[in-house]
């Protein structure tokens, strides 16, 4: 497993260089091996924990067995996609068909596993997860295929066309049978089709050499009429028809065309009672990062079926196996689509249809950059996003380019963050969003409709236009095969979808704009692609009753429900020319004076009823005004108003009321990102200006949220926190129940303090002053009566102990009650350390980490005085939370003690008394006052980069060697190196705050536990890069 020594490491680095994959490949046959070795590992070949090799050709694959359920096979699948990607082996490749037929078989071997059949009566009773090795071992092989694929040329071997027609012997025989053909009438013609159903049979998501087989095709510019001419072929069909007839390539196609018509039936929400994870399936096989290595695959073996056969027997066949052919000749029920489901099973076929037909990204054989710059271009279009969730909207191949940031730059501009939670974003740069097109293929219908209102929002500030059409733009496809894709959308069959999309939607009640606006896009598509020949080819077409697809679009035209089209069947009408049926025109003219009627009526109707609106609006505005006039005048006779109870707000736990109250922690505080003053400082990066560890005091620590409870609600949440500790004794609880904290259910944040919160009490005025105070008080002092003591013994003592005489909690003042208890819990802690102010004081070094409270005391009260004195003084229109509590206290603030001479007289008692108890040794009147500087974290550098140079320079104070992970302590600035929680007794004690420098993250330590933050920096892109990822 150590890196130095590990095969997998090793391999990675000898199969990444070039030349020594070459070497391997042509002299050593790594790549048959390690074809051969996948083979025989996922058939479950091995013996006494070796491979079996050479392995049996002949046995089956068990998608339950152990190789399946780890991960082992990612290393070799690595392996060999790095060794396919160098250049002099991908020429290898084309010239040794070998190569292609081997690979072939493997993707032959996982063909077809993991096979679904539809459950309709009942739920499935289990749900395998199997899938997800399936997907995993699946994926890793279409990587594979997508690098092999690119490297062939015109590799369509026998062996791929084989395995596609499903003529492989480790098929199920059970889910697999002998495919059958039969024919169907539509339109007049008879087609004969695979005969299969999705809803009955068994369907799988995994056929690699379909994929394959795709990234063939893809090669369209080695598919040109002079390159195949080369061969002795004329074009891409007459090469397929040398190896397979045409009904033997409709089984090829058939596969993938199952495979998009079940995913379309999951969406529609036909396999529910296969399961959740079923749906988890369809999830993986789209996931925008991944689609392009199965599902994009599978579009586009549709796509290439329209060049190489029939396109009307392509569509007939789409329409079989989405099983609505019956609802494109006038039949509008469906024996398995009820209602909705048979709504959103037709728009995701014109999807289907839309995507093979305007989709060029693979036919025009895009560049990388160009393909990217679409990608990005269409990921940004529905609005600004980060850098990181960009990433997850293109295809991974793409995100991982080294020229992907270079595009991104040039169509988005980059905006950074305003704060310290927020991350840069992109924005689509606007001259970039002609290039936008709403009906992309990896578009869902909410993403297209969002996008669609964007581009309308542009366009009527652009033209002025209220209501503005997008026009979708023509295909040019300049070379290759798919030259001839234009000519789809003059088929005989493809008019007849459309023309009953429109057509049954007029018939039927139920609204489906969906569906219109994917059949007014193919019209307007076709009319962009073939202005002359398209009008007059539609409306030579006739169906029920002698009417067009022209007669149709008039009637949607007129129909009151559908005005949202308008814009749009205007424009085809006025692009169709001649072809528009004379008796439509004066139908047409007609309507559009009615429609011109009707809005100037409806102009001067809704003139008389804003200003009706406005009349009502004034009448009611006086009567309003005079009806405050009056109460204000009854409240005045009434006198002063009656006295509301005071609120505290609403408990977390039990709405009715507080628990803990701090005024000024959720006060707005101002906003310091980015700071306005960066880091300059002259001395070296890692020279921190630290806090010195060995400054350091120990005392005690009070932690609250200021979230508001009440007393019996914290009663019960305290009691369940015991009862969780009790029932989980093993896991590492966040509090602790010793040191008396507790976690806020509200915001999670960790406590040890309660604020009693009562109805505040009128205050005494009194003229007394704090002199006066001090000497009245050190008298009644003296004077105490013996009453007081005998009370005393009846009250609750600090300790949670109750005398035997009780007394009534309703007696007496809660805060009185407080102070006595604190005040025994001070007598106890004297009492206590009675024994150590008889010895002499011990020295600092000797000293442990407890608080000693004479000096300790004394030194705090003297460095807040120091703090009190710095600063400047400004005029503020209200005071600080410190600056109200000396007021409300009535208490003279610290920078005033000076001056009070009853506090003089008493410290000067206390100094007297402090060196007649001790030694008058001077060591011992030495008071250790604390650092007089500013408490705050160390400063970082501005930029990382400057960490990770310098970081090799650094030595380990107790090691003497350079750190491999280097450990920054926020507090004090010294490097530690693996040594984290050693280093934090030493400094804070209980607390810890380091930077991990090579994982650019925050490690806190907290008595014994820890947990990872975000660091305080961000990447180009203005995100936080947790990790290094």
């Amino acid at each position: 497993r150590e890196a130095e020594t590990s095969i997998k490491f090793f391999a990675l680095r000898v199969f990444a260089v070039p030349s020594i994959a070459a070497h391997c490949v042509l002299h050593h046959q790594i790549v048959p091996r390690i074809l051969e070795t996948i083979a025989a590992f996922f058939t479950n070949q091995i013996l006494k924990k070796r491979i079996v090799y050479p392995p049996n050709p002949n046995t089956e694959v068990d998608v339950d067995s152990m190789p399946f359920k780890n991960q082992r096979f990612v290393p070799i699948f690595s392996d060999l996609r790095s060794i396919c990607s160098s250049e002099a082996v991908q020429r290898a490749i084309v010239r040794n068909a070998a190569f292609i037929t081997q690979f072939g078989r493997v993707c032959q071997m996982f063909m077809g596993t993991n096979a679904n059949k539809r459950a309709v009566a009942n739920h499935v009773e289990y749900e395998p997860d199997a899938w997800i090795s399936v997907f995993n071992v699946t994926l890793s092989l279409s990587r594979v295929v997508k690098v092999y694929g690119e490297a062939a040329i015109l590799a369509v071997t026998h062996q791929i066309l084989l395995a596609c027609t499903m003529t492989e012997a480790r098929l199920e025989k059970d889910k697999y049978g002998h495919v059958r053909y039969h024919t169907i009438p539509l339109g007049g013609n008879s087609y004969t089709i695979v005969n299969v159903s999705v809803l009955s049979g068994w369907v799988s998501f995994h056929h690699a050499p379909y994929w394959l087989l795709a990234e063939h095709f893809k090669h369209v510019d080695l598919l040109t009429h002079e390159k195949l001419s080369d061969i002795g072929a004329t074009s891409l069909r007459d090469v397929i028809r040398r190896q397979a007839s045409e009904t033997a390539f409709l089984t090829v196609i058939d596969l993938s065309l199952r495979v998009v018509a079940m995913i379309a039936q999951i969406r529609t929400g036909l396999w529910v009672r296969n399961g959740f994870a079923f749906r988890g399936q369809l999830l993986h096989y789209r996931e925008p990062m991944l689609c392009e290595l199965r599902y994009d695959q599978d579009l586009f073996i549709l796509q290439s079926a329209f060049v190489i056969l029939d396109s009307d027997v392509v569509l007939v066949s789409m329409l079989n196996r989405f099983e609505l052919r019956d609802w494109f000749t006038g039949v509008m029920t469906h024996a398995a689509y009820e209602g909705p489901h048979l709504l959103s099973m037709l728009e995701e076929f014109l999807y289907v249809v839309i995507a093979c037909v305007a989709e060029t990204g693979a036919a025009d054989k895009l560049t990388m950059a160009a393909d990217i710059r679409r990608e990005i271009l269409h990921a940004l279009a529905a609005g600004p996003c980060s850098f990181r969730d960009l990433c997850k909207r293109v295809a991974e191949r793409m995100a991982d380019d080294v020229g992907f940031e270079k595009v991104l730059l040039e169509v988005a501009t980059f905006q950074s963050p305003d704060g310290p939670n927020e991350s840069g974003m992109y924005e689509l740069k606007d001259e970039a969003y002609d290039e936008v097109n709403p009906f992309f293929y990896h578009y869902t219908r909410n993403k297209r409709e969002e996008v669609e209102s964007i581009l309308k929002a542009r366009l009527r500030k652009t033209t002025g236009d209220a209501d503005p059409v997008i026009v979708p733009k023509p295909i040019r496809v300049t070379m290759g095969p798919f030259i001839t894709l234009p000519g789809v959308l003059m088929t005989e069959v493809l008019v007849q979808i459309v023309f009953y999309s429109i057509h049954n939607v007029l018939v039927q009640t139920d609204r489906a704009d969906a569906i219109l606006d994917q059949a007014l896009y193919l019209i307007m598509f076709g009319l962009g692609q073939h202005p002359e020949e398209l009008p007059k080819y539609v409306a030579s077409r006739k169906f029920e009753l002698g009417v067009t697809v022209w007669h149709v679009l008039a009637a949607l035209a007129r129909t009151a429900m559908f005005k949202s089209h308008k814009k749009r069947l205007d424009w085809c009408f006025d692009h169709c020319g001649d072809a528009f049926p004379t008796e439509l025109v004066s139908v047409r003219a007609a309507a559009a004076q009615a429609e011109a009627r009707d809005t100037n009526d409806a102009d001067a109707a809704k003139k008389r009823s804003a200003q009706a609106r406005k009349d009502a609006g004034m009448k009611q505005f006086a009567a309003q005004r005079q009806s405050i006039l009056e109460q204000l005048e009854d409240e005045d006779e009434d006198g002063q108003a009656t006295e509301k109870p005071e609120s505290f707000g609403t408990c977390i736990s039990f709405p009715h009321g507080p628990f803990g109250h701090s005024p000024d922690r959720h006060a707005p505080k101002p906003n310091t990102f980015p700071p306005l003053e960066p880091y300059t400082g002259s001395e070296p990066p890692l020279a921190f200006n630290g806090f010195p560890y060995s400054q350091t005091k120990f005392g005690l620590h009070a932690s609250e949220c200021g979230h508001m409870m009440h007393l019996e609600c914290f009663t019960v949440y305290t009691l369940s926190i015991r009862q969780r500790h009790r029932s989980q004794a093993q896991r590492n609880h966040p509090e602790n129940i010793q040191r008396k904290e507790f976690i806020c259910p509200l915001c999670k944040s960790l406590g040890n303090t309660l604020f009693p919160v009562t109805v505040p009490e009128p205050r005494m005025i009194t003229d007394q002053n704090f002199s006066e105070w001090i000497r009245s008080t050190g008298i009644s002092l003296l004077r105490a009566p013996a009453e007081r003591l005998r009370d005393q013994s009846q009250y609750k003592t600090g300790s949670g102990e109750t005398r035997r005489i009780l007394h009534d909690a309703s007696e007496g003042d809660p805060l009185h009650k407080m102070v006595d208890t604190a005040m025994f819990t001070a007598r106890s802690v004297s009492g206590q350390s009675r024994h150590l102010r008889d010895r002499i004081e011990p020295v600092v070094g000797e000293r442990g980490a407890g608080l000693y409270l004479p000096e300790d005391l004394c030194a705090y009260t003297i460095a807040c005085t120091e703090v009190a004195q710095r600063g400047s003084i400004t005029d503020m229109s209200e005071s600080n939370e410190y600056g109200r509590l000396p007021e409300m206290l009535s208490i003279p603030p610290i920078s005033q003690l000076a001056g009070q001479e009853a506090l003089q007289n008493v410290l000067a008692g206390w100094c007297s008394h402090y060196g007649f108890a001790y030694s008058p040794s001077p060591l011992d009147f030495t008071i250790s006052l604390q650092r007089a500087g500013v408490y705050d974290l160390i400063t970082l550098p501005p930029e990382l980069d400057t960490l990770f140079v310098q970081e090799k320079t650094v030595i380990c104070p107790r090691c003497k060697t350079v750190p491999n992970d280097l450990a920054v302590c926020l507090i004090c600035g010294t490097i530690a190196i693996g040594e984290c929680n050693i280093h934090t007794r030493d400094c804070g004690g209980v607390v810890g705050l380091y930077f991990l420098v090579r994982r650019c993250a925050l490690l806190y330590l907290y008595t014994g536990n820890g947990s990872f933050g975000h660091a305080p920096y961000l990447n180009v892109h203005g995100e936080i890069d947790f990790s290094m990822r």
